[in-house]
Parts: C-alpha cells; structure tokens; sequence
C-alpha cells in the first residue's frame, strides 16, 4: 500500500504540471487512488494462478498498481502479465519507474509508447484477439470529430463511434478472453442517446454487465482534476448476449470520494434494458428513491394524444427579427430565461436575449397560436438540484395570437395547438415531480433534457392529469415539489 501512497503523490505533481488545455487536447484525466483502488478489487477472478492484464491507457501506472497489488495480496505465486500501454511520451519514464517498485519473477511487465487506437486499428500491437484475461481502463474523454484520423481507422474495422472513450472501450472488450473481464470508468453519456446506441449493442451482444457504480457526485471520480462530468464505473465480464439476461446486475453508488459508503441492490436485466426498447437505454436506478413507490397505470405520449418539440426558434438566425421592442406586428419570444418557479414572467426588462420576435410570411411556420402549454428547459446547470424544470405558459396571461419558443425549450402540445388548462396543471405539475426527475436519471446523466427524453418518460392517463391539473390550479401559489410528491404519491396509490 505504500508503494501505491507513493504512485498517488506523483499522480498529483504530474496532473499539477500538466496545463488544462493539454489536458483537455488529450482528454486525459488521471486515477485517483481511492477509485483505482476500488476499481481493482471489482474484479472476480485475483485467485487465478495465471492471469494477463491490458491498462490500454496507462498514463502514470494508477490503475496497473492498484492490480498487481490486490491480486499478489490475494495469489502471492500467481503468474501476472501485463500490457502498458501510454500515448503521451511524458508520462512513460514515471509509468516504469512506478511500476518497477512491484519488480518480481512472476511479474512480467511490457511497458508501449504507443496509440492504442491507432496501433490497435492497424495491427502494430501484439494482434491477439481474446487475449487478456482483465483489462482495466481509465480511456480519455474526447469527441471523435469528423475529421480525426481515428474516423477512418475505426470504420475499417466496423467501429462507429463518436468518442475515444467508447472507442477505447470498443476495441478492449475485443482483446477479452471469453469469461475474461473488464473494470472501467467512463462518462454516463453512453447509457442513452442515438450517437452512444452502436456502441451500447456492441456491449449488450459481446459482454454480460455484473456491476454498475454510480459515482453521484460529479467532483467525486476526478476530485484534483475538477473534472465535472458524471462518471460511472463497469464491471464487463466478456459473454454472449443470451447470457446476460439471465443473470442479475448489481448496482451500487457513493456519494464520498473515498468509496467508504457504499450502496448496493441487485436487479434484473429487464430492470435495466427494457424489453423490446430498440434504443437499448441503459437505466441506472437511483438507489435513494425506487420509481416503483409511485404506481400508477403507464402510457406513452403518443396514447395520450400528445406531442413534445423542440422550441423551433433558433435565435442567431434570425436576429434582425428579434428585438425588446414592442410594436403591432411583434408576438411574445420565451427562452428558459422567462421561467419564474412554475410559470412564466414575460417581458423581462434588461433582458439580454429577446423578448419579442417579428410575426411575418417568413417566420409564421416557427410559431405556435395562442393557447396553453407547459415547457420543459433543455438545460440545466451541472450542479443543479433537477434535470427536469418544467413551467405553465397560460392563454389568459397574454393578448397576443401568437407564441415564439426558442430553441432551448421543450414544448408540449397537441398537434402543434395547445392543451386544456387542466391537463396544463396537472403534466406541469407531474414533470416537475421527484419520480420523473429520478427516472429521468436512470437512463441519462446529461444536464440536456432532450424532448426524444421526455418522450421515454412514462406518463399517468389524461383523467389522472387532469385530477392532478384541478389540485394544482387550486393550489398554485403555495405549490412546490414537495407538495407535489406528497400529492402524486397519495393520488397513484388511491388507484
């Protein structure tokens, strides 16, 4: 443990010197000790006499050190091979200096200044298929833009993904021994979304999930790095598909740095993937809060006879028919801005976005006719409290026969007209509910609340929103989610 004390502090000076922006070029953030420590000790198989491990992106040995100490603790004469591979030049001399601390004659240990990526893609690495028996990885965080190099070596093995980190985790899972497995951290944005639903079916076809963690702090994974994504930890062990759905996954979560608390539940496949969910959505449940205490008969949208959209107006485009100036022709332009705890307040004086947005031939397919709606932020802040915020915008509190909604609102409607006041009530009211906040984090850990998210979203019958509508209205000037959860929850259960 000392040796690994030691790793840490030179973890530490190395992420000091290394300036953000080199970081960032990079996407490269290194382990702290207490996750590489945690990480290690996911894996089933330290009692093996013979084992091979892949850390495909080394950086300065954290995670490699972590391993060989838990598996000689637990297998002193067991054999250890282990592939080293570090992209950055300057990381390589700290990488065999802290791993030579673990010198010893059932260790052998290859150290590649090498792309893993590249090398992987043109076959300049040991080309080993289902080789290892353990991999564990740190990948770098990094969108693949349209014109990175790695684009093209990617498709020529079939490989389509929009990362580095999905990419790494792509090609490790194809170096896996059958039953061999793989420990990583990597950013929750996989778990939905059409860019990650690729690389989501290669891991559901080629591996069985035996553990998520949820690190629920942001801050936590990369606390030195002040690294604000939310990150999850896998557990992979390499199988067929058919497999998986017969086995449980354990899912557990912490909210310390040091992973001394730690939660855990075991839960079905179909609690995780749904059944005959052809985005293949990964729903990480909130251990704190069990969406099931909510009961209540589920329909979609689309039975309810009810849309959601994305707010049509793109400010930037069309700037010279914005303004704050009001005059005849000029209709109401709402951004997220406008929202004031459950309702709208428009104008906003000083406003320095648009208050108004001209209503002429050009702009009349954008715009809504007057009517109710409730509309849902597209974004909220990293640390935010909700992902889901959702505001009324009544008919009677304006005279105008038109609305704008900028783009970074969602907007719900009935073919593009607007909906009763009851039902307004009663859907604002349940999205800005504790049980469709939580289910929205099982399957996404963005900050963007997408309206193709809020269409996931299981919704009550139009008779119960309408019921709920009908309280709200009533108490509209005292009412908060709390109330609304004591509410949803009396109601649901009275069903």
């Amino acid at each position: 443990m000392k040796s690994l004390e030691k790793i840490d502090k030179s973890r530490i000076l190395v992420s000091s010197a290394t300036q953000k922006v080199e970081k960032s070029n990079l996407g490269q953030f290194f382990t702290p000790f207490s996750t590489a420590t945690f990480m290690a000790s996911l894996f089933s198989n330290l009692s093996e006499d013979n084992l091979s491990l892949l850390d495909p992106g080394a950086g300065i040995g954290s995670l490699t050190s972590s391993f060989i100490e838990q598996y000689f603790e637990k297998n002193p004469n067991g054999k250890l091979n282990i592939d080293a591979i570090e992209l950055d030049t300057k990381f390589i001399s700290t990488l065999q200096d802290n791993l030579n601390l673990y010198e010893k004659d059932n260790l052998n240990l290859n150290i590649f200044n090498a792309d893993f990526i590249e090398d992987c893609c043109l076959g300049r690495l040991r080309n080993l298929e289902n080789y290892y028996s353990n991999i564990i990885i740190n990948p770098p965080y990094k969108k693949i833009n349209s014109l990175s190099k790695y684009k093209p070596l990617l498709k020529s093995l079939d490989l389509d993904t929009v990362n580095l980190y999905s990419a790494f985790m792509l090609l490790s899972i194809s170096k896996l021994k059958e039953n061999g497995e793989l420990v990583g951290i990597i950013p929750r944005s996989f778990c939905n979304g059409v860019y990650y639903k690729s690389f989501r079916k290669f891991l559901l076809e080629n591996t069985m999930i035996r553990q998520i963690h949820l690190i629920n702090s942001r801050r936590s994974a990369f606390g030195d790095d002040d690294v604000l994504q939310e990150n999850v930890i896998l557990h992979l062990v390499r199988k067929s598909k058919q497999t998986s759905l017969t086995n449980k996954i354990k899912i557990s979560h912490t909210n310390l740095a040091d992973f001394s608390e730690i939660s855990v539940k075991n839960y079905s496949y179909q609690d995780i993937i749904k059944e005959n969910d052809q985005d293949l959505v990964i729903h990480i449940p909130n251990l704190d809060y069990k969406v099931s205490d909510v009961d209540f008969k589920k329909f979609t949208l689309p039975d309810l006879n009810l849309m959601v959209s994305t707010g049509p107006v793109v400010d930037f485009r069309l700037k010279n028919l914005l303004s704050n100036t009001p005059s005849d022709s000029k209709i109401p332009l709402l951004y997220p801005s406008h929202f004031s705890k459950f309702q709208i307040q428009w104008p906003l004086p000083n406003f320095k976005k648009y208050n108004y947005i001209e209503s002429n031939s050009s702009t009349t397919k954008l715009l809504y006719p007057k009517g109710n709606y409730v509309l849902v932020k597209r974004f909220s802040s990293k640390e935010e409290k909700r992902r889901i915020s959702a505001c009324l915008l009544l008919a009677e509190d304006f005279d105008f026969p038109l609305f704008g909604f900028e783009n970074h609102l969602n907007v719900f409607h009935m073919n593009k007209s607007g909906l009763s006041i009851e039902i307004c009530y009663g859907l604002m009211s349940y999205l800005n509910s504790t049980y469709v906040d939580n289910f929205f984090r099982q399957f996404s850990g963005h900050t963007q609340v997408n309206a193709s998210d809020l269409r996931k979203i299981p919704y009550p019958s139009l008779e119960f929103l309408s019921e709920m509508g009908v309280w709200a209205e009533k108490n509209h000037e005292n009412i908060n989610t709390e109330l609304i959860d004591i509410y949803l929850n009396t109601i649901s259960n009275a069903c």
